[in-house]
């Protein structure tokens, strides 16, 4: 069969869509947003291709999408933008496998010093053995100098996801929070003036008492009326790290910290945040303002452990490589595998070849500016389906469907010859590539041009034109031919900017190097440069701080607006039962409007019940817990009791008529 056929689809917004594409093609779907491209290609025929392929192994799970029939269908592979993983610990490392490969390479060539005699010796050179203990299997190394049994490094330890390799301090995460302190203190101020930017009203008085009653035990002057900058030493100790500062127990080894606070037991500033951020989280609104993510002290942000971060092959330590682009890890393969011969080659020779041939897949598709502990959640959507296109560029499959979803977003126009080219080595292997895009140069190179619209929505889900981009141009209903036949209009006037500039100096966050720029406020600006130059940082990590102060990433001019709003490309929700209305807030007002009418309340049923929640559902028992829950009738607070004493007695809501375990109390029942 010469085509894959979709016949009357309906699911979304599609028009009962019939659809001939041709195999073995590299075909692009244009459309405005919302036109029903991915629900065509991804909830129709991907889901519809991967049913029938398990159905054919008696297999089933995946619902059938609103569609009369697919002919033609061939297992499917879709590459799409929310397929990230958003774990904090992934890393473009463990995501591309790259890293896993790097643990075996030093795992089998690691040198380190021998702990009992204090040689340096290389695990390839010294005799293995095993033991097991328990359910456990422990590897042992005999030291090559001294004959001594020592434990061996194994991939397991130069793992920061495990509790062998991790770093102690910050878990395997590299990073820890951390207290701003000139976001938290003004130093220009004094302590009455309002210094300590969430000291209120009469909390700030005080604390301030406290802080007094301190500098009084301590035998410090009082610091009354006098800015926080002209403290000394041991004020400004006591200030940000309470009585209990290390500064003032070195250089008061006789004064004890005080017992009560009337006699000075002041918290400090610093803890004060910690604790709050122990108890309410890090995201509270008290709190999130003054607190920052900051490399490590333990492991200075390498994430391992310190036995295993000073492991070293060829002179380099694993948390080195982690931090060097790509592009400088390949040449540190290249340059091992030249060296080794032996044994040493043995060992690692496939570990080599394996990384040799994923680095130069991620290379293929521009991304060997990437460093292999940059954070998966902040790569583009673009930079994540192009890491995963890396995985199969060497696939030797054929007759298989791709479907791609903006494969260029987030590329640079000089990147996309790169890109295109790859889509057509997938093409020429015998495969069908699908691709949603908007980039007129892929629509250039497809063979095959579908578009959708002609509108966004319930204006949309009808192919308006397809073939060429002579027919789309020619096509009346088809927004995209309108686009691509009308010639650009360059601007003529540039608005000159009125208002001081936002100011960002010495930017250092991932890849910028020390960045000093005045971004004009009031305008429309555009930041652009190659895939990985560091716009996104720039303006996401750096920019959308807002007046973040310090040495380092500092933003200043933002204090005219009233709020900073980014939008990203994250997705705005993962929860099935999210929809637009609960995202918007919209929701909650309908509710109330229906609670309000005669007949719910007639039928007794208060807002709640107007959830999404399906009707009649079963609620799990609850056993009592020292924590806050809600009450099931409303939004309104409730309480656990501890246990009811006897058996078989229950708990009836006074206002829904909901039967609770023993253990509950209602809220509004007290």
């Amino acid at each position: 069969m010469e085509t894959l056929s979709i016949i009357g689809a309906r699911e979304g917004n599609l028009r009962d869509v019939t659809l001939r594409i041709p195999k073995n093609r590299l075909v692009v779907f244009t459309g405005v947003s919302g036109s029903g491209k991915s629900t065509l290609l991804v909830d129709v025929l991907f889901n519809e291709c991967q049913r029938l392929y398990l159905e054919a192994l008696s297999l089933q799970g995946i619902r059938k999408p609103a569609v009369e029939r697919v002919e033609g269908a061939s297992p499917a592979i879709a590459i799409l933008q929310n397929d990230a993983n958003k774990n904090p610990r992934s890393t473009v490392g463990t995501l591309t496998d790259v890293y896993t490969a790097l643990r075996m390479v030093y795992e089998k060539l690691g040198e380190y010093p021998c702990p009992c005699c204090g040689e340096t010796i290389c695990a390839a050179d010294c005799l293995e053995e095993t033991e097991r203990v328990g359910d456990d299997f422990h590897v042992y190394l005999y030291c090559s100098a001294c004959g001594e049994r020592i434990d061996k490094i194994t991939r397991t330890d130069f793992s920061f996801n495990t509790r062998e390799g991790a770093c102690p301090a910050c878990e395997g995460l590299g990073r820890v929070l951390a207290v701003d302190r000139a976001t938290a203190v003004d130093e220009g101020k004094s302590l009455e003036d309002g210094a300590v930017a969430f000291w209120a009203a009469k909390y700030q008085d005080y604390q301030i008492g406290v802080f007094r009653a301190a500098c009084r035990h301590f035998g410090l002057p009082d610091p009354a009326n006098v800015p926080v900058a002209a403290f000394g030493k041991l004020q400004k100790a006591l200030l940000y790290e309470g009585a209990e500062a290390d500064a003032l127990a070195r250089a008061l080894p006789h004064a004890e910290p005080p017992k009560k606070v009337a006699d000075g037991r002041f918290e400090g500033v610093v803890p004060q945040l910690m604790r709050r951020a122990a108890e309410h989280g890090a995201d509270a609104r008290n709190v999130r303002p003054y607190l920052v993510q900051a490399p490590c002290p333990e492991c200075g942000g390498e994430r391992l452990c310190a036995r295993s971060r000073a492991v070293t092959v060829a002179g380099t330590r694993l948390p080195e490589l982690s931090g060097a682009t790509l592009r400088g890890l390949s040449t540190w393969v290249s340059n091992l595998d030249a060296q080794l011969d032996g044994t040493r080659r043995t060992l690692v020779e496939d570990y080599l070849l394996d990384l040799s041939t994923k680095l130069a897949r991620i290379a293929a598709v521009g991304l060997d500016y990437l460093t292999l502990d940059r954070a998966t959640v902040t790569l583009s959507g673009g930079e994540l389906q192009r890491l995963r296109l890396s995985a199969i560029l060497d696939s030797e499959l054929s007759g298989v469907v791709y479907i791609l979803d903006e494969p260029t977003a987030g590329l640079h126009p000089r990147d996309t010859a790169g890109l295109v080219d790859i889509l057509r080595r997938l093409r020429d292997l015998g495969n069908s590539v699908l691709v949603i895009e908007h980039d007129p140069d892929v629509m250039r190179a497809a063979d095959h041009l579908v578009d959708l619209g002609p509108g966004a929505g319930a204006h949309g889900g009808c192919v308006v034109a397809e073939g060429s981009l002579t027919d789309l141009a020619a096509a009346p209903n088809s927004a995209t031919g309108r686009f691509l036949a009308r010639k650009p209009a360059l601007k003529r006037e540039v608005r000159t900017p009125d208002d001081p500039p936002i100011r960002i100096r010495n930017a250092t966050r991932f890849n910028l190097r020390h960045l000093d720029v005045d971004i004009p406020a009031g305008r429309l600006v555009t930041v652009t440069g190659p895939s990985g130059s560091g716009k996104s940082t720039l303006v996401f990590e750096v920019l959308a701080h807002s007046n973040a102060a310090g040495p380092e990433n500092a933003v200043a001019g933002c204090e005219r607006f009233d709020r900073i709003a980014a939008v990203g490309q994250s997705p705005l929700a993962r929860m099935k039962r999210s929809n637009v209305a609960t995202y918007i807030d919209a929701y909650g007002p309908i509710r109330s409007a229906f609670a309000g009418t005669d007949a719910a309340r007639a039928a007794s049923r208060p807002r709640r019940s107007r959830s999404t929640r399906r009707a009649g559902a079963a609620r799990p028992a609850r056993a009592w817990a020292p924590s806050r829950t809600t009450c099931c009738s409303s939004w309104t607070p409730r309480f656990p009791a501890p246990p009811a004493t006897g058996s078989g007695s229950t708990t009836t809501c006074c206002r829904c008529g909901w039967t609770a375990a023993p253990s509950w109390t209602c809220w509004s029942s007290r």
